[in-house]
């Protein structure tokens, strides 16, 4: 930001604090070219030109853990951001979710949710989303993080990355990295990431690469969407027979099927 204060901004919230305290961070930080609303942004979003959604390069979102979602939104929205599934009405995450995707630029933008990690299991209408998502190969990355690291709550947390421009090597493949405990300090009352630790997230991110047991690259085919927890996949799949390598069907794994061992061309 001190480096492109022209840099276009814009953010919106239900709370009036959130947006008076984002206010003086981007002043602090030297942006003069902002602009934010106070709020609900599922139901009546303030970033609009020409009657149409403003599309964004990134889009970044933290929603309430407890939200719920406004009955007819599902099929009455004007700017259609729901368009991968119906959002239950007392669970609005796979909402924010939908709205931060469809924000975001059609050919090239990004969009990063922090959310509870119970999004990435429950069943129903979510698990519909979560499998109209991965189909169109949409997830970036999944990055679970250690409890604690919020101040009002220890339910664990993942951040989910979205890009509707993904390179050769990222194409049909979903990253998932889990950080470990020890990437916590704690600072006073507070509970953070170490620089190193967040430093590790961004390069292991960026350059889309595996690390053993902390990172893996997983093909969309081999992803069960009915649970897409970092911790079930974070595990072999290739494995050494006979001087040969086999590697096991995840999604076959998880679902109790029978596993067939096949050659591995890696």
């Amino acid at each position: 930001m001190r480096n492109n204060p022209q840099q276009r901004v814009y953010g919106q919230d239900i709370n009036s604090v959130c947006i008076a305290i984002t206010e003086m961070l981007l002043e602090i930080n030297g942006s003069t070219n902002y602009h934010l609303f106070i709020g609900d942004t599922l139901a009546n979003p303030y970033y609009i030109e020409d009657e149409s959604l403003k599309k964004f390069d990134v889009v970044i979102t933290e929603p309430p853990f407890v939200s719920q979602f406004e009955k007819g939104l599902n099929k009455n929205d004007k700017y259609d951001r729901y368009s991968f599934g119906t959002v239950p009405l007392k669970k609005a995450d796979w909402g924010f979710i939908m709205n931060a995707i469809n924000s975001s630029k059609e050919l090239s933008g990004r969009a990063i949710v922090l959310l509870p990690t119970g999004a990435l299991f429950r069943g129903g209408s979510e698990n519909e989303i979560r499998q109209s998502i991965l189909k169109k190969d949409l997830f970036e990355a999944i990055i679970s993080l250690p409890g604690g690291l919020m101040p009002s709550t220890t339910v664990p947390t993942s951040i989910l990355i979205f890009n509707h421009d993904k390179s050769i090597e990222q194409k049909n493949k979903t990253l998932f990295i889990k950080v470990p405990k020890e990437s916590i300090v704690q600072m006073g009352k507070r509970t953070r990431l170490t620089d190193e630790s967040i430093e590790k997230i961004i390069t292991t991110t960026r350059n889309f690469k595996e690390i053993k047991n902390y990172s893996m690259i997983v093909s969309n085919d081999q992803i069960s969407t009915k649970n897409m927890m970092v911790e079930r996949y974070i595990k072999k799949t290739v494995y050494n027979f006979n001087n040969r390598k086999y590697y096991i069907n995840l999604v076959d794994f998880y679902n109790g099927n029978t596993v067939h061992l096949k050659i591995s061309q890696k």
